[in-house]
């Protein structure tokens, strides 16, 4: 028996020779045309959209500030692993790429620094408070690392629809032993966002009291992106002896948005 060539021509394939020499054509299998959708938030291309049945092509991603890709879906008998789509049978072949929004929740605390005090009978002056910064502690999301890169500060920039609660606490207490009606103390606070003072706070110590304790505890709502600190100041007045105790600074923050 004769052996047998093909050759195929205009998606069909010319066999010979045939029955008692006749020349036949039997069907090839068709190009197929691969169908890319993108969802909201990005992009897909391939490196080709045509192939044969069994044919590989590579997919890419890109997705939009504040989105993320999120994943594939595809129609057809085709198969997905990874980025690399392999060509089927069907006519139909298509590729989806969806998009998630890039929401972030990040948490933390605030520095504590050191204890500060200040006497009456040796200082007579203003003690002052340094300023403790909000730290980050966790998040969701994927966020920027330089948000957080310098000493732990909280510090983002560039996100959309940025929100923070502050909830920062200060905690003072006055000591006089010979306490009298007439004896006050006075401690003051402020939170700022970057330079702005957004919450201040001035607090006449109770007279007629031996040791007297009192926190700096506001509840905030902010949308500026910079670094946060809380601060303060004691005046010993009349009492002996002011503090600010480092241990006290157990406040919290919380911050919402899309990253880029």
């Amino acid at each position: 028996m004769s052996d047998v060539y093909k050759l195929q021509y205009n998606g069909m394939t010319l066999s010979y020779p045939g029955w008692n020499g006749a020349v036949s054509y039997e069907s090839a299998p068709a190009f197929k045309t691969l169908t890319l959708c993108a969802a909201e938030g990005g992009t897909l291309t391939a490196d080709s959209i045509t192939g044969m049945p069994g044919d590989t092509v590579q997919l890419s991603t890109a997705y939009n500030t504040y989105w993320r890709f999120s994943g594939y879906a595809k129609a057809g008998d085709g198969t997905l692993s990874n980025n690399t789509y392999t060509f089927g049978e069907d006519d139909e072949q298509i590729v989806s790429a969806y998009f998630k929004k890039n929401t972030f929740t990040a948490t933390g605390g605030w520095e504590k620094g050191s204890n500060v005090s200040a006497s009456v009978s040796k200082d007579r002056t203003t003690a002052y408070v340094p300023a403790k910064y909000a730290t980050h502690g966790a998040h969701t999301g994927d966020i920027p690392a330089s948000w957080y890169s310098a000493s732990n500060r909280w510090n983002p920039s560039n996100a959309s629809a940025y929100s923070i609660n502050l909830k920062p606490v200060l905690l003072f207490s006055a000591r006089d032993p010979n306490y009298s009606t007439n004896r006050t103390s006075v401690f003051k606070a402020i939170t700022r966002a970057g330079s702005t003072t957004i919450n201040s706070w001035t607090y006449n110590s109770n007279p007629g009291k031996s040791t007297y304790t009192q926190k700096y505890a506001p509840n905030l709502t902010n949308t500026t992106q910079s670094t946060y600190s809380i601060s303060g100041s004691m005046d010993p007045g009349y009492y002996s002896k002011v503090y600010y105790w480092a241990s006290g600074t157990t406040g919290t923050w919380t911050a919402t948005g899309y990253a880029p």
